[in-house]
């Protein structure tokens, strides 16, 4: 299911409470996406302001199974990480071979990649899922036994 609304409050970008935003619903269909590396997440987004960043969300559980693994969950915007502020993303770490799934929600602000600032226009966002630097890639899962939200916001720069 995918929802998106606009709501316009004012003159230009910044005086527009909502610019744009859209959610997408993964439905619970079991034992989810068991993959260690790739894509578990996407949605497509049109921005209408380049001057804007998007606010970006993603809730799910996670879990890392193996002892001393590890594995990273993150955002992409057109196959690139954000850059600007930072990296969107979050890791697990287990230290024996557990079998927990952890409720967990990765959210940000992106307002550029290595491409440079994110223009108007639509663009691809998705999670993945791949190895943390200097560990042992772990067995990987997203989405067990729930459903999981890929949310996107388009807004003002908060810095």
């Amino acid at each position: 299911e995918v929802k998106s609304k606009s709501q316009y409050t004012g003159e230009g970008p910044c005086n527009i409470k909502t610019l744009g935003y859209k959610y997408h619903v993964q439905p619970n269909r079991g034992y989810g996406e068991s993959r260690d590396t790739g894509e578990v997440a996407r949605i497509s987004f049109k921005k209408k302001f380049s001057s804007t960043v998007l606010g970006l969300s993603y809730s799910s559980n996670i879990r890392v199974q193996g002892g001393h693994r590890a594995a990273r969950w993150f955002f992409k915007i057109d196959d690139e990480e954000c850059s600007r502020p930072s990296k969107i993303d979050i890791s697990a770490f287990h230290s024996t071979d557990n079998y927990n799934h952890v409720p967990t929600v990765l959210m940000g602000v992106c307002q550029a990649t290595s491409a440079g600032n994110i223009q108007q226009g639509v663009h691809t966002i998705t999670v993945h899922v791949g190895s943390v630097a200097e560990h042992y890639l772990g067995n990987a899962h997203s989405r067990w036994w729930s459903s999981s939200i890929l949310q996107v916001e388009e807004m003002c720069p908060p810095f």
